[in-house]
């Protein structure tokens, strides 16, 4: 919809109970590796251009920190840079540091940078590696050219050879190749393995929270992470690591979202610049815990999301208007292989859509 904007995954949160459930998780030798890692980060809703990003992010792991960063791409670059976020003066005053603020800055984004991809990557002292979901950040171009910082920013990749300029990105930095045991996107799958990795690091998984509704535009990343294959058998986390104790019974497999898959649409509005009626066409998919994640296909511009009520189908939607900047809001219905809805916010519309 011409007045949404590119699929962001912003989170809705539940309840704090998400950080106390079971983990599945990677383990190098027979004592399980139990990745604990929680991240808490309110994503931006638009930052302007010629401006460097400030980001912080709160995180914890009892088994202690060894490092956050954060990688990141323009939305036509090909591969991730990262920054290091540095620990707040409270974190490293306790030693060992397991919990606490991390920030830090990306670099200013250029006038036609249009949005910017970035997600965190966390590693313990248990040497797991996990990262956390995609975020998108739309950007607002300034209407005077911007003066470069005249500190520069230091900027890592985990190529081997330096990019001429990261595409997107219009700043005073200092660009350079990470060494290759410093190279943990290898391990969780973010750089191409064009070189060495760490041998040392295993990929504990995606962080990720529930999806349950909520008004709140702060996520909680943790308390879950992926499942991995170990020596041809899957291995799962016991009650700690190194415990001679039976493994428990697995948790039963959740019921499955009545109208989980793939889903396709079109919407009719009033475009909030001209007045005029527009139409187009979405397309997203709907995914076990039922919600919804979508992208205008006609204009490549923007989104809208949010939790389906799995026993009525109903569903409060939500996104960012293109031109208008005002927040987009959807009430709909979902019957079946069937939706239908009307939305407003800067424009006011109707959607309509069917399973594949």
């Amino acid at each position: 919809m011409k007045c949404i904007r590119n699929l962001v995954a912003m989170l809705l949160v539940p309840g704090l109970a998400i950080l106390n459930s079971p983990v599945t998780a990677l383990a190098q030798t027979e004592s399980a590796v139990i990745p604990s890692t929680t991240i808490v980060h309110t994503p931006l809703k638009s930052v302007p251009s010629g401006q460097r990003i400030p980001m912080s992010v709160q995180v914890k792991d009892p088994q202690g920190i060894d490092l956050v960063r954060i990688y990141f791409k323009g939305v036509d670059g090909d591969d991730y840079s990262f920054v290091t976020l540095e620990p707040s003066p409270e974190a490293i005053r306790t030693g060992i540091i397991t919990g606490g603020e991390f920030s830090g800055s990306l670099p200013a984004p250029a006038k036609d940078a249009g949005w910017v991809d970035y997600l965190f990557l966390v590693k313990n002292s248990d040497q797991v590696v996990v990262k956390s979901q995609n975020l998108t950040v739309s950007v607002a171009p300034a209407t005077d050219d911007a003066e470069l910082a005249a500190e520069p920013l230091k900027v890592f990749t985990e190529l081997d050879q330096l990019p001429e300029k990261i595409v997107g990105f219009s700043d005073n930095i200092t660009y350079q190749s990470i060494e290759p045991a410093g190279r943990f996107g290898i391990v969780a799958g973010l750089s191409p393995a064009t070189g060495p990795a760490p041998t040392d690091a295993v990929f504990g998984g995606t962080v990720v929270a529930s999806t349950g509704p909520g008004g709140s535009n702060t996520m909680l990343l943790g308390g879950l992470a992926l499942a991995a294959l170990v020596g041809g058998g899957l291995a799962l986390a016991g009650g700690g690591g190194g415990s001679s104790s039976p493994e428990p019974d697995p948790e039963p497999e959740p019921e499955l979202c009545p109208y989980s898959g793939s889903w396709i649409g079109s919407y009719s509005e009033v475009d909030c610049e001209s007045g005029l009626s527009v139409q187009g066409s979405w397309s997203g998919t709907v995914n076990s815990e039922c919600f919804l994640t979508s992208s205008d296909s006609t204009r490549g511009k923007g989104y809208f999301q949010g939790q389906i009520n799995r026993d009525t189908g109903s569903a409060n939607l939500g996104g960012i208007t293109d031109a208008c900047g005002n927040t987009l809001t959807a009430v709909s219905t979902f019957s079946g292989g069937l939706m239908n809805g009307t939305y407003q916010g800067g424009t006011i519309g109707s959607v309509a859509g069917s399973r594949r």
